[in-house]
Order: structure tokens, then sequence, then C-alpha cells
């Protein structure tokens, strides 16, 4: 039996209503639009870094520029190599405004594996942190740290991407 009235199951719908047409537009394309309208409005949280929507942009645009500097493109998978912080997520948007897929590589899980990984997805280059530098070593790609990636006002040429395209690659315990 029903437990809402006709006017309580119309509001709830209506309430719920939150579907929103994307259709045209990439992930990181809705971020850089969000960070052009509301520039200083809150992005992230991450522990006791708190990034504005200009910041996040920022970052993510001088890490992109950083990796199309070194010659990734359009297609190409980067592995991401860092722990879960704000600049992972800027990592994330900046290898999409690359327009590259990304591959997360967990730093908890054995080297062979990741090695493994890295080789078998054709990772272009990983991405990585000084703290992780020595131990990224093991893969057979080139390195691009965080922190090599910096400068106000890198150009990074827009990436033209299609619906269809990778956005990351993912190897799970059974893959």
């Amino acid at each position: 039996l029903p437990t809402l009235t006709e006017r309580e199951r119309a509001w709830l719908a209506a309430w719920n209503a939150t579907t929103r047409q994307v259709q045209g537009s990439t992930w990181h394309g809705l971020i850089e639009a969000q960070a052009a309208t509301t520039p200083d409005r809150l992005a992230v949280v991450s522990g006791d870094t708190r990034l504005s929507y200009r910041e996040l942009d920022a970052r993510a645009h001088a890490i992109a520029a950083r990796l199309q500097g070194s010659g990734v493109k359009r297609g190409d998978i980067v592995g991401l190599f860092v722990e879960r912080s704000a600049d992972m997520l800027a990592a994330m948007f900046a290898i999409a405004k690359a327009g590259a897929a990304y591959l997360p590589l967990d730093p908890g899980f054995p080297p062979d594996r990741l090695a493994y990984i890295v080789e078998d997805a054709g990772a272009a280059v990983i991405v990585t942190d000084a703290a992780l530098e020595a131990t990224a070593r093991v893969f057979a790609v080139p390195l691009i740290t965080l922190e090599s990636a910096t400068g106000v006002g890198a150009t990074v040429p827009p990436v033209q991407l299609e619906a269809d395209e990778l956005a990351y690659v993912i190897y799970t315990s059974g893959s």
C-alpha cells in the first residue's frame, strides 16, 4: 500500500529532480566554467588545505602546461603516483586539461605490481611528488614531480575532447 499521498509523491519527485544536461561538456570543462563563474568559491578541502576554484584551476593549469611541455598529448595515459591530497585532485584535473587519461597508482601497492600496470597500460609519463620520487624510479617512463610544475601564466593550448575518449584507466585486483 502506498505510504505517501499523491501530493507528497509529486513534491518528492520535484525535490529529487536534480539531473541536468551536460552533453557536450567534459568534467574538467565544467570545473573550468565554475572557476570562471565563481573563482573565489571553495572548491577543495583536504586536511588543512583549502583551495578556491581559481587556485585549483591555476594549480591544474601549471601541471597541464608541464605535461604538455613534456610531450603529453590527447589520448595519452598518464600515471598518477601520489598520496590522496588536494594536489592529487589538481593533477587529475591537469591530466584531463592536457587531453590525457589518468592511471591511478596506489603508493601502497608492491613495486612489481605498479611497474606491471604502468607498462601494460602504456603510460607515457608518471606524475608524482618529491616524497615519492625515489620510489617512482622503478617505472620505466619519465617522471614529472608536482613540485616542478610551477609558473603563473603558463600556456596550455585547449584540447578538444570527445565524450567517448578515455578519462581514466583503472586496474583492479581482478584485472
